[in-house]
C-alpha cells in the first residue's frame, strides 16, 4: 500500500500544487511579506516569507473535498481547528503581533484540537493532565517556530516525521499531500533560500504534528513519535532551559539555539539541516523497528550528540556577539 497509485497521486498533487502556489504568489510574498534581516537573523538578504501557505492550502483543499464527496475524518476537523492560530500567525508575519495575543490564539486552537483526540486517549477525566496537554500542544507549536531559522532545517525534518506518521496512520492519506508539498517547498527553502515558510508555516506544522500525534492509540506511541523529533525539540528545550538558568527573558527572540550558534561559528546551513535530518531519520527507523525503549535511548543519544556539537563546533552560548 505504501507505494500504491493513490499515495503517488496524493504526493504528486501536493508537490505540484505547492509549486504552482509558490510560483504564482512569489511576487505577492516579496512585496507584502518580506523578511528583512536584523541582529537575530541568520540570513543576509531580504527574503519573502509566508511560503507555508503553499503547503497549507493543498491539505485544506483535500480535507474539504474528501469531506464533501466522501466522509469527514478527524484530521479534516483538526485542519479547521488550526484556523485561529493560522490567522494570528499570518498577521504576525506581516505586523509582528505581541506574544500575549499569539499565545491566546495558540491556546484556543489547542483546546479545539484536543476535542478530536483519539477516543482511546481520554484527556478530559483529569483536569491537571488536560491542562498539561493544552500547554504541551502550545509548547510544540512554539518549539517548531523557534527552530525555523535556518534554510531547510524544519521542512526536511518534518518530511521525515510525516512519512513515519503516514505509515502508522493509514486512515489519513492526506498526510501524503503534506509530504509532497514539503518536498517541493524544500527546493525553494534549501540554501540559499528563495522563500521562508514564515510563522504561518512553522506554526501549522507544529500544531498539525500534534494533531497527528493525538490520533495514535496510546501515550507510548505519542512519546515514541515525539522522540523521533528530538533533534529539533531537544535543541529548543535545551536552549530554553539555558536561557532560563542564565536569567534571560525567555519570551524574547534570540539566536542562541545550537543550530544558530553552529552556523555563526562557520558550519553551513546545508550541513546543519542534514545533521538534524539524519538524526531524525535514524530515530524513526529505530523506534519503528525496535519500540519505545530503544527510541528513548536513541533520543537521549541525539541529545548527547547535540551537546557534543555545542561544545565542539558552536559559538559559545554566552558569547557577546549573540546575546
Amino acid at each position: 500500500m505504501f507505494l500504491s497509485r493513490e499515495i503517488i497521486l496524493l504526493f504528486g498533487f501536493g508537490f505540484i500544487f505547492n509549486h504552482l502556489i509558490l510560483k504564482s504568489c512569489f511576487k505577492f510574498f516579496k512585496n507584502n511579506l518580506l523578511d528583512n534581516p536584523n541582529n537575530r537573523s541568520l540570513h543576509i538578504d531580504p527574503t519573502p516569507r509566508g511560503g507555508g501557505i503553499g503547503f497549507i492550502i493543498p491539505i485544506f483543499i483535500f480535507n474539504f473535498l474528501n469531506g464533501l464527496f466522501f466522509s469527514w475524518n478527524t484530521l479534516s476537523a483538526i485542519s479547521i481547528c488550526t484556523l485561529p492560530v493560522l490567522f494570528i500567525s499570518l498577521l504576525d508575519d506581516k505586523f509582528d503581533v505581541p506574544n500575549k495575543y499569539r499565545y491566546f490564539f495558540q491556546l484556543f486552537s489547542a483546546i479545539l484540537i484536543l476535542r478530536f483526540t483519539n477516543p482511546q486517549l481520554d484527556f478530559t477525566d483529569n483536569l491537571i493532565f488536560y491542562a498539561f496537554s493544552i500547554i504541551s500542544v502550545t509548547a510544540v507549536i512554539n518549539f517548531t517556530n523557534f527552530m525555523d531559522g535556518s534554510d531547510g532545517l524544519v521542512a526536511l525534518c518534518m518530511v521525515i516525521i510525516f512519512i513515519f506518521l503516514a505509515m502508522y496512520l493509514k486512515n489519513f492519506p492526506g498526510n501524503f499531500i503534506l509530504i509532497g508539498s514539503l518536498v517541493n517547498f524544500l527546493f525553494w527553502n534549501w540554501y540559499p533560500s528563495k522563500i521562508f515558510m514564515g510563522d504561518i508555516g512553522s506554526v501549522f506544522l507544529g500544531i498539525y504534528f500534534t494533531g497527528n500525534l493525538l490520533q495514535l492509540d496510546s501515550l507510548i506511541e505519542i512519546t515514541g513519535f515525539f522522540c523521533i523529533l528530538m533533534p529539533i525539540y531537544g535543541d529548543a528545550i535545551y536552549t530554553l532551559c539555558l536561557r532560563f538558568l542564565y536569567g534571560h527573558n525567555i519570551f524574547k527572540a534570540h539566536k542562541l539555539h545550537i543550530y544558530q550558534r553552529l552556523f555563526l561559528n562557520g558550519i553551513s546551513k546545508q550541513k546543519i539541516a542534514l545533521l538534524y535530518a539524519l538524526m531524525t531519520l535514524i530515530n524513526g527507523l529505530i523506534y519503528i523497528n525496535f519500540g519505545l525503549l530503544f527510541g528513548i535511548v536513541t533520543a537521549f543519544a541525539n541529545f548527547l550528540i547535540l551537546l557534543y556539537f555545542d561544545k565542539k563546533y558552536a559559538l559559545p552560548f554566552l558569547n557577546s556577539k549573540i546575546i
